[in-house]
């Protein structure tokens, strides 16, 4: 499994981070980690899909100055994990 253009290491660590702040239970089987939504992440489901509703309506306005290359190449470099 897994999510897309993720790493495995990084979405461990992503799930670690929910699970710390009460939005994921995780649960072994079979020496499998399962993960599912507390109340509390199921609360944020109006949240997320309102921002992505939001998200996806002004996306088009975005002009080509709005997009900043060094930055998105800043902010690549500092999230690569050269010990995976």
């Amino acid at each position: 499994r897994g999510v897309p253009r993720m790493s495995r290491t990084l979405l461990a660590k992503r799930l670690r981070q929910l699970e710390d702040e009460g939005l994921v239970e995780r649960d072994e089987r079979d020496g499998t980690p399962h993960y599912r939504l507390t109340a509390a992440g199921r609360e944020l489901a109006p949240v997320i899909e309102t921002l992505g509703r939001w998200g996806a309506r002004w996306i088009d306005s975005l002009a080509d100055d709005d997009l900043d290359p060094a930055f998105l190449m800043w902010d690549v470099h500092r999230s690569i994990d050269r010990d995976a």
